[in-house]
C-alpha cells in the first residue's frame, strides 16, 4: 500500500515515479524508509523498485 500511495500521487503530478521500500514496517523494521525517484535516471535504473507512470 505504501508504494502505491507514493507512486500514484507522484506520477499523477510529475508523470513518473519509482518507489523503493528500503525498510518496510511489514518486515518488522522499527521504522519505514521509502525512496521515491521523480525522474528516470541511471541511479533509479540501478535500484529495484516499482515504477509508476501517468496515464
Amino acid at each position: 500500500m505504501t508504494s502505491n500511495v507514493f507512486g500514484t500521487i507522484t506520477s499523477e503530478n510529475l508523470g513518473y515515479a519509482k518507489v523503493l521500500l528500503e525498510k518496510p514496517i511489514a518486515t518488522d523494521a522499527p521504522e519505514c524508509r521509502v525512496v521515491v525517484y521523480f525522474i528516470q535516471s541511471e541511479t533509479a535504473e540501478q535500484d529495484e523498485g516499482r515504477e509508476y507512470y501517468k496515464f
